[in-house]
């Protein structure tokens, strides 16, 4: 087996010279961006003749020996083969990863439908590349199912229980993500399945905060504490006890000021809360991915992906996902508190991310993604 590396300098023209060459049925061992960002490297296996390989042979010298950057760049096939770097042990590195190869051969129609839709959707380019691949050496040829397939591996997914395990929930995140609201939902999902519910609230400076809260909370019946310190929200915890489940609508903050940030993690150790994140869709994915990383270190394990009515590009929330490894817990499609969440899992998650590749209901509306992912009430 031999390998050839094709460089362009976008993902789209290496693929393309690709295709030129080889055509739809290359074998497409990595992809990466040089370290200038100027050129994008895709490296396929090649047979003896120029052609696809389509042997379980081993590698042949090139691989081990020839072909440097190819050997530093196969990062999928050789992440947890022993010796790949040492030149002693390459040759039977080698031989796995030939192996490797025949058993999950790329194909360049899904990897390609996967990299172009998450580059629209603002991906950062190494998860693009990875998911792709991932995608790509699925059994299946839908780009959507291979997706999902890739995304479940990727991705973990958690909902929030409707009783709480001992602890309250306490809702944080930035300004404008819709804490008070996703926490008026979950109220309402706990009343309405016949438990009992309390809800605090800590942002007692923000204009209207309160009586937003309150208006939902008289409508649910639930007495709506309020707590302006710390040793007050213990008070009301306390007051809560035995409650089925306590929602705690905490006070926005800015995950890059160390100040608001030393404040919440106060307000959580001081209550034993289980902070959950709620982010809102739309933002730029390296800020995003940054954010829910702030937000992890604060405690938080899961979140919740907010405006989706209001978003046309993911990668912000996938970025957040994958840096902070926070599980996916639920999607808020809409401002409407009888609507409530909606579950989320990888299906549903790559039907929101390539709504196209799936059937479309013909009594929904077409341009709303949330319903075409099956998300939307």
């Amino acid at each position: 087996m031999r390998l050839k590396t094709f460089s362009a300098p976008t993902t789209a023209e290496a693929m393309q010279l690709v295709r030129d060459e080889i055509g739809d049925d290359a074998i497409i061992v990595s992809t990466h961006r040089d370290t200038d960002g100027e050129a994008v490297r895709i490296i396929v296996s090649m047979d003896e003749t120029g052609g696809e390989t389509g042997t379980n042979g081993p590698a042949d010298a090139a691989l081990c020996q020839g072909n440097l950057l190819s050997r530093d760049s196969i990062e999928i096939l050789s992440l947890d083969v022993p010796g790949f770097k040492d030149p002693d042990l390459a040759p039977a590195a080698a031989e796995v990863i030939a192996d490797r190869l025949a058993e999950s051969p790329v194909r360049l129609d899904v990897y390609e439908a996967v990299c172009r839709v998450l580059s629209h959707h603002g991906a950062p380019g190494a998860m693009t590349e990875r998911l792709a691949h991932a995608a790509a050496t699925k059994v299946v040829r839908d780009p959507a199912v291979a997706l999902a397939s890739a995304m479940d591996a990727e991705f973990t997914f958690q909902p929030v229980p409707s009783t709480r395990d001992s602890r309250p929930l306490m809702l944080i995140g930035p300004p404008g993500g819709g804490k008070t609201l996703t926490t008026a939902k979950l109220a309402a999902r706990g009343v309405m399945a016949g438990h009992s519910v309390g809800v605090v609230t800590t942002d007692a400076k923000r204009a209207g905060a309160i009586e937003q809260l309150a208006a939902f909370t008289r409508v649910l019946k639930i007495d709506l504490q309020t707590a302006a310190t710390p040793s007050e929200l213990v008070e009301a915890v306390v007051r809560l006890d035995g409650h089925d489940a306590v929602y705690i609508d905490s006070a926005a903050v800015n995950p890059f000021l160390n100040s608001d940030m030393s404040a919440l993690k106060g307000l959580i150790r001081a209550t034993g809360a289980d902070p959950l994140l709620v982010l809102p869709a739309g933002g730029d994915a390296l800020e995003a991915a940054d954010m829910g990383q702030a937000f992890a270190d604060a405690g938080a394990g899961r979140m919740i992906v907010t405006r989706l009515d209001l978003t046309r590009r993911l990668g912000g929330v996938l970025a957040a996902a994958e840096r902070s490894r926070l599980s996916f817990s639920g999607v808020s499609t809409t401002p409407r508190v009888s609507k409530g969440l909606n579950p989320i899992s990888a299906v549903s998650l790559a039907r929101l991310v390539m709504p196209d590749a799936m059937p479309k209901p013909e009594t929904e509306d077409r341009q709303d993604p949330a319903r075409m992912a099956g998300v939307a009430s």
